[in-house]
C-alpha cells in the first residue's frame, strides 16, 4: 500500500506527518501506517491506495486531537511510598491501558478518574534529586514532567503479590527496608543485562572487560548496618566454544549474515510493484547453490526436482538421490500442505511477512541430501536438521540462489549420505524446524531487506524462532483441547502439538534447574545458545506476549531495532523494569497460598495456559528422571542478620524468601557486590521485591 498526505487537503506546512509512504499487508490483507498531527486541530486528506492499481484507494480524513499532557504533579517533592497526584489532559480513563513512570521506574498505579486525574505511588528509592514523571496513555505519552525526589528513609510497604522493582545504587545506599511485621516477601537479585550485538567476546576480552564484571560474585545482605556480605573470589566468566558442530555451523552462518549486513549502503533490490509469476510445474528441474562445506560455508550446484506446488511454497528435493533418501511425491502431497498452508500462515500472523525478492510470491523448500552431509558421522544425535541463509537474500552475492529458500535434511534410513535419517523422524521433525527457520528468514528480511538495519541479536532472535515453534504448537493446542488428539489421556498436549510446545518448556525446566550451578541466563547466549539459554529466552517473550499481546512479536521483527533496545520500543517500558517483573513471575505465578490465576496480577501471570507451576509438575509425574521435582527453583531463606550469596551472569537471577520479624526495626536491605562498592556501570543490577501471600 502507498500512503501520501493529498495535496492541497491541509495549510502549508500544517497537516498530518507520516511515519513512511509504503506498507505491506499481512496474511489478513491489513496494511497499516503511523499518522501524526502537528497541531491540535490540523485536519489533512491521507489517500492510501495499491501499489499496483493506483485507482484502488481510499481516502482518509485526519484531524488532530488533544495529547496528552501533565498541569500538575504533587507532591512536588516525593519520596520513596509516596502517592503523587498527577493532573492534566488526556491522561485516560482506563486503568489497564495507563501507565506512569519516575526516574524510569514503573510506579504501581492506584487509579484513573475523568481523563484528567492519575494517582501513583512513588517506587522506594529513587535517587534523590530531580528526575521526571511521564504517563503513558497507550500509545500516546506526555512529555517528562520535573520533579524532584527526597527519599526520607520510608519503609517499603508492598501489597501482597505487587512487584517492585529496585536498583542497585538504591540499595547500595540502604535506603530500602521492609517492616517488621513477620511478611514474607521474594527477592530477586538480578542483572537487566545483556551481551547485544552478536556472538559473545572471545575469553580474554571478557575477563578484563564487561562479561568479567557483569558476572561478578554477589551478595544479598538483610539486617542493621553491621551486616556485610560474605567475601568470596569473583569469578572468571569463561566464554566455551559451542558445544556440538550443528551449533558452532548456525553461528558461522549468523557471522556471515552480519557481515554481509554491515556492508550494505542501501537495501538490497527488492520489486516494490509486484509481478504475479506463474509457478513451474511439477517434475521440472532447477540448479541451486547449497551449502556444501560446514567450515568455509563454500557453496556447491545441486540439480534439484520440484515435486511440490503450493500456495506458498515450492518444495524440491534431489533430481539423482542416492537410492531410499528422499520422499515420494505422494508422501510429499500428504506432507508439505502443512508447510504450505497453517505454518507459513501463522508465522506471518504471527511476526509480519517474508520477503519476496524473486518476485515468485512462495518461499522454497529445499529438502536435500548435502544437508544431511553437513553433520559430521561423529555427531549424528545433534545434527543440522535445517536452515535459513541470508546470503540468498543477497542476489549479486557469490552463491546466492537469489530468493526465499529453506534447507532441510532428507530422509535416509540406509545411511547413504551420512547419519540414518528415518522418515517418520523426518516428518516429525522438519514441521518445528522450518518454522523456526522461517521467522529466521522474516526476521532478516525485515530488519535487513526492507529496512537496510542490521541483523538482529542471537539471543533475541533466537527466543523469537523458539515462539514460531511453540505458535504451531497452540495452534494443535486449540484444535485438540483436553482430552482430545492424545495417545496417551495423561499428555498435557495434544500428539500433533509434541514436536512443538513441550521442548520449550522442558528447556525453561532445565534453565532454571541449574541457575545456582551452571548461571545461565536468556540475554547471555554461549556461542549460538545452549537449549537452557533458549528456554531462558523463550520463557522471558512468553510472558511479555502475556504482558503485550501476541502483536507484540510482530512489533520485535518489523523494525530496525536490535536487541534490548528493540523489547523497549515494542513494549514502550525500560527493559530493566520489564527484565525484573519477568524474573519475579517466575516464581510468583500461581504460588501456592496465593490468588486463583483469574486474579493474579498480569505482571507476574504467564497467561490461562502456560502455567508454569502445573506443567513442570506434570513433567515430574510423567518423566521423574529428566525432570526430578515438581518445581525447578530453590529459592534460599534469609532472616535479619543473615547473608547469602552467588553469582550472577548477564542476565542471571537467583530467589531469596526474606521472612521478617514480627515487631522491632524495619528490616534494611542490600544489595552489592564482594569485590567493591558498587557494580560496574551497564550491568543493570537491580532486585525484585514481592510480598509473598
Amino acid at each position: 500500500m502507498r500512503f501520501a498526505v493529498l495535496p492541497g487537503s491541509t495549510p502549508a506546512g500544517q497537516g498530518p506527518i507520516l511515519r513512511d509512504s509504503l506498507a505491506l499487508s499481512d496474511v489478513n490483507g491489513v496494511a497499516e501506517m503511523g499518522v501524526r498531527a502537528t497541531a491540535l486541530g490540523d485536519r489533512g486528506v491521507v489517500r492510501a491506495s495499491l501499489v499496483a492499481q493506483r485507482d484502488q484507494a481510499v481516502d482518509l480524513i485526519v484531524r488532530g486531537t488533544t495529547r496528552s499532557t501533565v498541569a500538575s504533579v504533587q507532591p512536588a517533592n516525593p519520596g520513596g511510598g509516596d502517592t503523587l497526584i498527577i493532573r492534566g489532559f488526556g491522561l485516560g480513563t482506563v486503568a489497564s491501558a495507563v501507565s506512569v513512570a519516575i526516574g524510569g521506574q514503573q510506579a504501581a498505579l492506584l487509579g484513573v478518574a475523568a481523563d484528567t486525574l492519575v494517582r501513583a505511588i512513588v517506587p522506594a528509592c529513587l535517587p534523590n534529586g530531580a528526575t521526571s514523571v511521564t504517563v503513558r496513555n497507550g500509545t500516546r505519552q506526555t512529555d517528562p514532567t520535573p520533579v524532584t525526589i527526597a527519599n526520607r528513609g520510608s519503609v517499603l510497604a508492598l501489597a501482597t503479590l505487587q512487584p517492585q522493582v529496585v536498583t542497585d545504587t538504591a540499595l547500595g545506599r540502604g535506603c530500602i527496608a521492609l517492616p517488621a511485621d513477620g511478611g514474607r516477601y521474594l527477592l530477586v537479585p538480578h542483572f537487566a543485562s545483556a551481551i547485544d550485538g552478536g556472538p559473545p567476546a572471545p575469553p580474554a576480552a571478557a575477563v578484563s572487560g564487561y562479561s568479567l564484571s557483569a558476572s561478578a560474585t554477589v551478595s544479598l545482605a538483610a539486617g542493621g548496618a553491621g551486616a556485610a556480605p560474605v567475601p568470596s573470589p569473583p569469578p572468571v566468566l569463561a566464554m566455551p566454544a559451542p558445544a556440538d558442530p550443528a551449533g558452532a555451523f548456525h553461528l558461522r552462518l549468523r557471522e556471515r549474515e552480519r557481515d554481509l549486513a554491515r556492508r550494505l549502503t542501501s537495501p538490497p533490490a527488492y520489486p516494490i510493484e509486484p509481478t504475479v509469476v506463474e509457478p513451474p510445474a511439477v517434475g521440472s528441474r532447477r540448479t541451486f547453490q547449497v551449502i556444501r562445506n560446514i567450515e568455509t560455508l563454500e557453496t556447491g550446484a545441486v540439480e534439484m526436482r520440484l515435486a511440490y506446488v503450493g500456495a506458498n511454497s515450492l518444495v524440491y528435493q534431489d533430481a539423482s538421490p542416492p537410492a531410499g533418501v528422499g520422499f515420494t511425491d505422494a508422501e510429499l502431497g500428504v506432507f508439505a500442505p502443512l508447510f504450505d498452508n497453517a505454518l507459513h500462515g501463522l508465522a506471518v500472523n504471527t511476526f509480519g511477512p517474508e520477503t519476496d525478492i524473486d518476485g515468485n510470491g512462495r518461499v522454497i523448500v529445499l529438502i536435500t541430501e548435502a544437508i544431511n552431509r553437513l553433520t559430521p558421522s561423529s555427531a549424528c544425535g545433534r545434527f543440522i536438521a535445517g536452515l535459513f541463509y541470508g546470503l540468498d537474500l543477497f542476489p549479486g552475492e557469490r552463491g546466492s540462489n537469489g530468493g526465499e529458500v529453506f534447507y532441510a535434511v532428507a530422509p535416509d534410513s540406509a545411511a547413504a549420505a551420512g547419519c540414518a535419517r528415518r522418515k517418520s523422524d523426518v516428518r516429525f521433525l522438519l514441521p518445528a524446524t522450518f518454522i523456526h527457520e522461517f521467522q529466521h528468514m522474516i526476521s532478516f528480511g525485515q530488519h535487513v531487506t526492507l529496512r537496510g538495519g542490521q541483523q538482529e541479536d542471537i539471543w533475541l532472535n533466537e527466543g523469537l524462532s523458539h515462539i514460531a515453534e511453540e505458535a504451531a504448537g497452540r495452534w494443535y493446542e486449540s484444535r485438540y483441547p483436553a482430552l482430545s488428539g492424545r495417545t496417551n489421556p495423561d499428555q498435557l498436549f495434544p500428539d500433533s502439538a509434541q514436536a512443538f510446545s513441550p521442548p520449550q518448556l522442558q528447556n525453561t525446566y532445565r534453565w532454571l534447574q541449574g541457575l545456582r550451578t551452571a548461571g545461565t541466563s536468556g540475554t547471555f547466549y554461549s556461542g549460538q545458545g545452549t537449549l537452557e539459554e533458549r528456554g531462558a529466552t523463550w520463557a522471558f517473550l512468553r510472558w511479555l506476549g502475556t504482558q503485550y499481546g501476541e502483536g507484540v512479536f510482530g512489533r520485535l521483527v518489523q523494525t530496525r531495532q536490535m536487541g534490548r533496545a528493540n523489547v523497549a520500543a515494542a513494549t514502550g517500558r525500560p527493559f530493566p523494569a520489564l527484565y525484573g517483573d519477568f524474573a519475579a513471575a517466575i516464581f510468583a505465578d500461581s504460588i501456592p497460598g496465593g490468588p486463583p490465576r483469574s486474579a493474579m496480577p498480569t505482571r507476574l501471570s504467564f497467561g490461562p495456559d502456560r502455567n508454569l507451576r502445573r506443567i513442570f509438575a506434570r513433567f515430574n509425574v510423567t518423566g521423574p528422571v529428566q525432570f526430578p521435582v515438581s518445581f525447578p527453583v530453590a529459592p534460599d531463606t534469609l532472616r535479619a542478620g543473615q547473608v547469602v550469596g552467588g553469582q550472577l551472569p548477564p542476565g542471571g537471577m537467583q530467589y531469596t524468601i526474606l521472612v521478617t520479624p514480627t515487631g522491632g526495626p524495619p528490616v534494611q536491605v542490600r544489595f552489592a557486590p564482594t569485590t567493591g562498592t558498587a557494580f560496574p556501570a551497564g550491568v543493570g543490577a537491580q532486585v525484585t521485591f514481592v510480598r509473598l501471600p
